[in-house]
């Protein structure tokens, strides 16, 4: 079993088991893991995004994406508020994938969890109808809908800073309530995520599909206002003296480059790497020429 806080950055909307529970996997910002993902969380249960949170952990037997952890147990122990902190850190969240587009550098690295900074004016919202699956009764929590309940799937377009384009299934907890709470104008959703609004900064989470890794879904939307007031910074000890490559160290590079003091090499390597895998991408993409001109 490992022990670990952390803080919640997204939760998926609920799916229903086979045996007829709700449950919902969430993606958290370890202060010693780095990026995890926890799962199963009671469907009944309110787990809001940015809370702190007590984890006990076991590694999931069912599930090889060394990011995954089957929750034994998670109490929140408070709550990340102001709204420079949450920037603060979303940007260090951000992956670095140099000239490579971050899903096929975290698919090449065989990791499954990504944060990245969405651009204005290169976002296209759309919703896809589809007939509702029928599901389990149940008679203790009627009123939790599940992902398969729903008329509508919604997804968003964006551009990578890579320039490349994707279609995302948008899957998070907030934005299925916002389908459920409003069934006769499902658009009303993009207008509560100020996607269009160019006074708003936004992140996207992203996770792939635990049996489907090259399909890339969105369990959250950040979104914050620009020009915040600067405040007190609370909680920088989980950004403080950690290896430049967290949050998305696997645990036992993270643990060999503490151990072995090589954090500079593991960086010159990355970095080679990135260029190496960049170019490559803009060879196949017939943009090389234009690229290395600029």
């Amino acid at each position: 079993m490992t022990n670990t806080t952390g803080i919640i950055l997204a939760v998926a909307a609920p799916n229903q088991c086979r045996d007829g529970r709700k449950t919902m996997c969430a993606i958290v910002l370890s202060d010693d893991l780095g990026l995890i993902r926890i799962y199963p969380l009671d469907a009944s249960q309110k787990y809001p995004v940015w809370s702190r949170v007590d984890l006990a952990l076991e590694r999931s037997l069912n599930d090889n994406r060394h990011e995954s952890y089957k929750v034994i147990d998670c109490i929140i122990c408070g709550k990340i508020e102001e709204p420079d902190q949450k920037r603060k850190i979303l940007n260090r969240c951000v992956i670095k994938s140099g000239l490579v587009d971050p899903i096929l550098y975290q698919r090449d690295s065989r990791s499954s969890i990504i944060i990245s900074k969405l651009k204005y004016g290169t976002l296209e919202c759309t919703l896809s109808q589809r007939i509702p699956e029928t599901s389990h009764e149940d008679e203790e929590h009627p009123w939790l809908m599940t992902q398969a309940n729903h008329w509508s799937k919604p997804y968003l377009g964006w551009v990578s800073e890579q320039g490349v384009t994707h279609k995302t299934h948008l899957l998070g907890r907030e934005v299925y309530m916002g389908l459920q709470n409003n069934p006769e104008n499902p658009w009303n959703l993009f207008n509560n995520l100020q996607l269009n609004n160019p006074d708003y900064e936004h992140w996207i989470v992203l996770g792939n599909m635990k049996d489907r890794r090259n399909v890339w879904v969105a369990p959250h939307i950040h979104r914050l206002k620009k020009n915040a007031s600067h405040s007190t910074d609370f909680f920088s000890t989980i950004l403080d003296g950690k290896p430049e490559g967290y949050p998305y160290l696997k645990q036992e590079s993270f643990n060999a480059l503490i151990a072995g003091n090589q954090l500079e090499l593991f960086t010159t390597q990355c970095t080679e790497m990135d260029i190496c895998r960049g170019i490559t991408q803009m060879k196949n993409s017939n943009q090389y020429a234009t690229s290395a001109t600029n």
